[in-house]
């Protein structure tokens, strides 16, 4: 009967639909990442700094511009420095909605917007925004010599938000270093991927049953579907509440609580496996401190063992003993 009930769970898992291919936007994300990174600069440092300010002053206005009427026949290409600070702030998605209607009155999507990774013409995009910035270029070298003391003398008159963006990049940092691994990944495993974040949203609506308050914690691969999906603002506004009801947040801050984030994972990957049978604990989980699961079936994370219970199921308790040779002790 458990087995018949947990099979019944991850259909129901199997039927929740999105509007946007994940799988596509998974590598696509991906690929940008990459991209991102090879520069460097781009993470702190003078780079960073003309990037946010482009972002919110040049950026932001135009995409408004484009959003309320389209600019161009084919589809607005972001400088790459605006798309990476607008990525991270996209990864905060209640922030993002609220800051955008308050400013602009709407949620910016990026329906018709193109990341200059995937273009291979920006020349409409280029004209566009040199009418709207003649003194601001459309390209700035990304290198360590940028500098704030050549933006152009006309940029900077708009509202904007005070959401720290410097901080939120720092936080999506590492977040390519963790998954950089999967660009090598065949479709198979970005559609399992899908799946998997299919039955985590499922879980988050299950939990509301749980007589214990938590929050659901990510495996690697779901994170970067569910990262991806909030690439998407209006598609992921419209599912999640078609699918839970409300829009789910994603703050990364809440990631600064090792604490936090070990009980959630505890919790979430014993409803998981209450909710669905199999391993939770199969993929890679998104924390820098767990890296593989001990020979013994324990797992040792930061003083404390994660092990499975016949009568409690998943159970996180204060390590009394040296771990052994193949757990790792973050």
């Amino acid at each position: 009967m458990k087995e018949e009930a947990q099979q019944m769970e991850w259909s129901k898992a199997r039927e929740v639909v999105f509007s946007v291919d994940l799988v596509e936007a998974a590598k696509q994300q991906l690929q940008f990442l990459a991209v991102v990174n090879s520069i460097g600069s781009l993470y702190n440092g003078p780079a960073l700094d003309r990037a946010i300010y482009r972002y919110k002053y040049c950026w932001l206005p135009l995409l408004a511009k484009h959003v309320d009427s389209p600019i161009t026949t084919e589809p607005l290409v972001v400088p790459l420095d605006c798309e990476w600070i607008w990525h991270c702030y996209r990864l905060n998605p209640m922030q993002y909605k609220m800051d955008c209607e308050e400013i602009f009155g709407k949620n910016l999507d990026n329906l018709n917007v193109l990341s200059t990774t995937k273009a291979a013409c920006t020349k409409q995009a280029e004209s566009i925004w040199n009418d709207m910035y003649p003194t601001e270029p459309y390209y700035v070298q990304l290198n360590c010599h940028s500098s704030m003391s050549n933006v152009g003398t006309n940029v900077g008159a708009q509202r904007s938000t005070n959401y720290d963006l410097a901080a939120a990049v720092k936080r999506q940092r590492s977040f390519f270093h963790k998954v950089s691994k999967y660009i090598i990944q065949d479709d198979c495993f970005f559609e399992e991927a899908v799946l998997k974040y299919k039955a985590f949203l499922h879980l988050i609506k299950r939990k509301k049953e749980s007589p214990i308050k938590f929050f659901c914690v990510p495996t690697e691969d779901i994170d970067l579907i569910w990262h991806s999906h909030q690439l998407y603002p209006l598609s992921y506004s419209n599912d999640l509440k078609a699918i839970l009801g409300k829009i789910v947040d994603h703050n990364d801050r809440d990631s600064s609580s090792g604490a936090k984030l070990r009980i959630g994972f505890a919790q979430t990957t014993k409803l998981w496996e209450e909710t669905f049978g199999g391993s939770y604990l199969r993929a890679r989980v998104m924390h820098t401190y767990i890296d593989q699961v001990a020979k013994c079936g324990k797992l040792c994370v930061e003083g404390f063992t994660v092990y499975r219970s016949e009568e409690y199921g998943v159970v996180m308790e204060k390590s009394q003993t040296e771990c052994c040779d193949g757990c790792v002790d973050g």
